[in-house]
């Protein structure tokens, strides 16, 4: 899908992940692992466009490509759900 921004919108969508700093830590993890491909950043909407989300900035945060790639479409509550209960636990 194909989005079309104005150029001000534009301008806020890199002003915006340019100083967030859960862009910059990805951004900072991906190149200091040689830019492995598992960890490059990856634009991820926080309500999946499936279930109602949208491309506004306030959706959208930059995240590990393998981590949105697990985070699949699950809405926000459950995919703490799912990392509090299955991901952080020792196996």
């Amino acid at each position: 899908m194909k989005i079309n921004y104005t150029d001000l919108e534009y301008q806020k969508f890199i002003e915006y992940f340019y100083y967030d700093e859960g862009f910059n830590k990805t951004f900072n993890n991906w190149i200091a692992e040689n830019k492995v491909n598992n960890a490059k950043p990856s634009l991820e909407h926080a309500i999946p466009i499936s279930k109602g989300g949208s491309w506004e900035i306030s959706n959208l945060r930059i995240i590990p490509w393998c981590v949105n790639r697990d985070k699949f479409n699950f809405m926000p509550d459950e995919w703490e759900h799912i990392r509090n209960s299955y991901l952080t636990k020792e196996w």
